[in-house]
């Protein structure tokens, strides 16, 4: 095809860079999809649109993060200038017209640009940076429907509905700017001057629609000053939103750890006036405390701020540390063993200047231990006259060896006293050099008091300042209802004559309109997003849900208040997509195990029905008719489970069915309107898809590589080898009869493996139960969380049945290990001995795998061998 050729020649946007002529691009591609098209250049401009959303956001990053400059932009702007020149000299000698006028658009568009950022500079990059941001706004995949048909839907309104809507958009804007200046006002200048221009465009707006009925409004609503959704509010993605919970939880925990170590250091501080730093310790603690317990149940409202968090990661506090075993004006010298010696007997002498006198003493010979156990104390002052300056004072060693007619001295040494400068105790080793050979002397020198404070290194961190929750719906009712009643009721009557007309001349098109209005109407001005409810105990609202389960209202079972998200029971596609991610996000980052159990099988179910609604609506087990039914009956549920929760006061479950049911109704519509498209468009729309998966690369595809790895070639070992593998990871271990690996290890039998394992540690290797290591489980959590998600979008039920038996018992021997410990009930002897037969496991698997060439299991086993020493280590063993 000639044009699509010369679309892919000339009309590339990568090869364009500018953000003004890119929105330009934007413009002629959105006219071009409007009309009827070839499926390959419909397929081109779709993938174009979604290339520019990929290069703003580009620009949109790197400008936040400061790594692009208004100088840099610019210099990419000028080779994107000589490109478009390059291409309109030959489009010149070939006298293509259409395209000729095209590209000297773009070099004159590109040349303004660049002018425009030489003089502006820095302000005008700025500028050039919201205009991507318009760009973005919208999902170009999605332009052909729900974008347009939205706008369309909201411009054929009826008066009365038009006006409540930017009423209520006005009012709620307000709200937000009036939330702002009395919360933020500094920090959110920029968005009250941007609210400040939309207010005054609902004004003009709603005067206008008061004169003119067709006014229309839907572009402002849609594209410019859209819903207040929790993402506007925050200005981050619901992921983005608990990372950052996330982090500072982290952070916390950091802190409260080091905070802790410091507390250690305050029991031999000296009180300094009134402030006690130990105490000054616990305050501390007890705020950490405090500030995690808030940020653990945040939010409990989602349209509340992030608290205000000061964050020092260098901050330097001081103690004078006492040492009470000493008596004050005192140095106490100890010297205890000397080590890298033979079995000779040795004795020091020792001397120090002090006060102007010298002092020397010298130690009993040590016996074949060379252990000394010699202590003597200094006075180094009184009351009167302190001794300052201790600490740059030194004394002076000799060491010697017993001999059978007198003893030899065979190495001296300085033992400088800087160490007790901010210390009242400081122990250490001295080298004492003879020839070859070095001595270490181990020796302590303590006092009742540090002449100097000591520094110490911590991290703190607190919250200043917490932010009452937004209330978006503020006095709306009261604004719109003034202004419904200031409508001519002329034009009222005068529309509603017009749909009348229509409802005799045109009933099913009057049906299609009326659908669409509803589901607007009924659309939750109160901008409520899906939340993860919670099914087990632990949640109070929960528990609240339960003691409430005697006052249903009539239409409504337990089954479906308690499991209000239950997919089977709830079949909307676009409710399904929508709740997939939220139960994601909960999987991996929620702790809670018995709540985790649950929610495997909700999103097992979700992404089940996921894949088998559109198969049967597409084979015609469900029609249309019969699909717009379903949703009608989530609606009708919905809005009885909204006034039953509301009346108990079960926010986060309200929540939940208003913002459900927003999404059935606009599905709801949609479905109105695809009972008028055309085949040709329904494959239209197929073709799209494909193209857009070619591509798609899913975030799956490292993990698939991990799964399906399988050795392509079984190296040639030596049994006298030391076998190990050259990675070392946890990762999900495949058990399906399919896999090769498997195969190998089915056919071994118990004489084939060392005596000290069983079949069930050489098959099932990961095995929670038979390896007890609480770092080992932790760490395995993610991991098997992944696998699941992995196994479940591929289909492959029997080796997610397996995984998630082994997740399940992953989790209960977390669950007991941590109880036992917490009751006292952990025997620390045997929980090590219980570490130590796990890493002598692994040793005998890891051979026995490599032997066999089964690199990945081998490679597990390594893995978490590394991970029990390390918890040995850590524990002192």
């Amino acid at each position: 095809m000639e044009i699509l050729q010369l679309e892919k020649q000339y009309s590339q946007v990568t090869d364009i860079q500018s953000v003004m002529q890119l929105k330009q691009e934007v413009g002629f591609i959105n006219k071009g999809l409007l009309s009827k098209l070839p499926e390959e250049l419909k397929a081109f401009f779709i993938s174009q649109l979604k290339l520019i959303s990929q290069i703003m956001t580009l620009y949109i990053n790197k400008y936040q993060s400061k790594e692009l400059t208004w100088d840099k932009y610019a210099l990419s702007l000028k080779q994107a200038l000589q490109k478009q020149q390059n291409f309109l000299q030959e489009v010149t000698a070939k006298k293509n017209q259409a395209y000729q006028t095209r590209i000297q658009k773009r070099v004159e568009n590109i040349t303004k640009e660049i002018q425009f950022l030489q003089k502006e500079q820095v302000q005008g990059f700025a500028k050039v940076i919201e205009m991507a941001k318009q760009i973005i706004r919208s999902d170009p995949s999605k332009y052909s429907s729900s974008q347009s048909n939205m706008i369309d839907v909201i411009d054929k309104l009826l008066v009365t509905d038009k006006v409540t809507k930017l009423a209520t958009r006005y009012k709620q804007y307000y709200n937000l700017a009036v939330y702002f200046r009395n919360n933020m006002p500094d920090k959110q200048s920029a968005r009250i001057s941007t609210i400040m221009q939309y207010l005054a465009k609902f004004k003009e707006s709603v005067t206008e629609l008061k004169k003119n009925p067709n006014f229309s409004i839907g572009q402002l609503l849609i594209e410019e000053a859209k819903e207040i959704t929790v993402q506007e509010f925050h200005q981050m993605t619901q992921k983005q939103y608990l990372d950052r919970i996330k982090m500072y939880n982290q952070k916390f925990k950091d802190c409260m750890k080091k905070e802790m170590e410091f507390k250690k250091l305050t029991i031999n501080a000296k009180k300094q006036g009134m402030i006690n730093p130990s105490q000054q310790s616990m305050d501390r603690i007890t705020k950490y405390n405090q500030d995690r317990s808030y940020l653990q149940e945040f939010p409990k409202n989602p349209y509340t701020f992030f608290p205000e968090i000061q964050y020092d990661k260098d901050e330097i506090r001081e103690l004078i540390l006492q040492n009470n075993d000493v008596e004050p004006f005192q140095l106490k010298i100890k010297f205890f063993r000397l080590v890298g010696a033979k079995s000779d007997k040795y004795q020091i002498h020792w001397n120090i200047k002090l006060n102007n006198d010298v002092i020397s003493q010298k130690t009993d010979f040590t016996d074949s231990t060379c252990v000394f156990n010699y202590e003597h104390v200094l006075t180094t002052g009184n009351k009167k006259k302190p001794c300052y300056g201790l600490h740059e004072n030194s004394i002076q060693i000799q060491l010697f060896s017993k001999g059978f007619f007198s003893n030899s001295s065979i190495g001296q040494a300085t033992l400088p006293l800087t160490g007790i400068k901010d210390n009242c105790s400081y122990e250490g080793q001295l080298e004492i050099k003879h020839k070859s050979h070095t001595y270490k002397l181990e020796y302590g020198l303590y006092q009742r008091e540090a002449e100097f404070p000591k520094k110490i290194p911590v991290e703190s961190i607190k919250i200043l300042r917490t932010f009452p929750p937004f209330d978006l719906n503020e006095g709306v009712k009261e604004y719109v209802q003034k202004h419904l009643q200031e409508i001519d009721p002329a034009l009222i009557q005068q529309e509603q004559a017009q749909r009348e007309k229509l409802k005799q001349e045109n009933p099913q098109q009057y049906q299609q309109q009326q659908a669409q209005q509803q589901a607007q109407q009924q659309q939750t001005s109160t901008n409520y997003k899906l939340v993860y409810i919670w099914h087990t105990e632990k949640d109070e609202e929960f528990q609240n849900l339960k003691k409430n389960l005697n006052n249903l209202p009539q239409g409504l079972t337990q089954e479906d208040v308690i499991n209000a998200d239950d997919p089977v029971k709830n079949r909307s596609f676009q409710f399904i997509e929508a709740y997939i991610p939220i139960i994601e996000d909960f999987l991996q980052n929620n702790a809670d195990r018995k709540e985790k159990k649950i929610t495997r099988q909700l999103n097992d179910e979700l992404l089940k029905q996921q894949i088998i609604l559109p198969r049967e609506i597409q084979e015609g087990d469900i029609d249309l008719e019969e699909y717009v039914e379903i949703l009608n009956g989530i609606i009708k549920r919905d809005k009885l489970m909204a006034q039953f929760f509301q009346q108990i006061n079960c926010t986060q479950r309200y929540q939940f069915v208003m913002a459900r049911s927003h999404i059935v109704q606009q599905e709801l519509a949609q479905s109105g309107q695809a009972q008028q498209q055309e085949d040709e468009q329904e494959n239209n729309n197929q073709q799209q898809n494909i193209n857009e998966d070619e591509n798609i690369q899913t975030e799956d595809e490292t993990f698939k590589s991990q799964v399906n790895t399988v050795p392509q070639q079984q190296k040639q070992i030596n049994n006298s080898q030391n076998l190990y593998p050259q990675k070392q990871e946890l990762q999900i271990l495949p058990h399906s009869e399919n896999n090769e690996q498997v195969q190998k290890l089915k056919k071994l039998t118990q004489q084939d493996i060392p005596n000290q394992l069983n079949m069930k540690d050489v098959i099932f290797p990961e095995t929670p139960s038979s390896n007890r290591s609480l770092e080992f489980l932790k760490k395995m959590e993610p991991i098997l969380d992944q696998g699941y998600k992995f196994y479940t979008q591929q289909g492959n039920q029997e080796e997610k049945d397996i995984l998630r038996k082994i997740a399940d018992e992953n989790d209960l021997e977390i669950e007991k290990l941590e109880e036992q410990a917490q009751e006292g009930e952990l025997d620390p002897e045997k929980y090590v001995q219980m570490l130590k037969d796990i890493v002598k496991k692994d040793e005998l698997l890891i051979q026995l795998y490599m032997q066999l060439g089964i690199e990945q299991y081998a490679s597990f086993c390594a893995a978490r061998k590394q991970i029990v020493e390390k918890e040995l280590k850590d524990n002192g063993f």
